[in-house]
């Protein structure tokens, strides 16, 4: 691949596979789920802080760990593809 072909991949990548609205959506979440599961449970559940507290911070890492795991899917997705790609491609020059 040439230098100037890999920035155009990157963008075809980025507007393709909407890397940018799940990195929001992610980030909205991250924002909005901690702080609602806070102030939810000292308002609805339980008055104590601790609690409440424990609550958000396995909200926030299950929504980082959500993250961690779509980017690997999207990994694997694109290396599968790069392979099947090449392979296609030796096809042809054996041919």
């Amino acid at each position: 691949m040439s230098v100037q072909a890999a920035p155009a991949r990157i963008v075809e990548q980025t507007v393709i596979g909407g890397v940018l609205a799940k990195l929001a959506l992610f980030s909205l979440m991250l924002a909005v789920g901690p702080i609602g599961t806070y102030f939810g449970m000292t308002w609805y559940i339980t008055k104590d802080t601790n609690i409440a507290a424990i609550a958000a911070i396995v909200v926030a890492n299950l929504v980082l760990v959500g993250y961690i795991m779509v980017a690997i899917a999207e990994d694997m997705q694109d290396q599968l593809q790069t392979q099947q790609a090449k392979e296609k491609l030796e096809v042809r020059k054996t041919q």
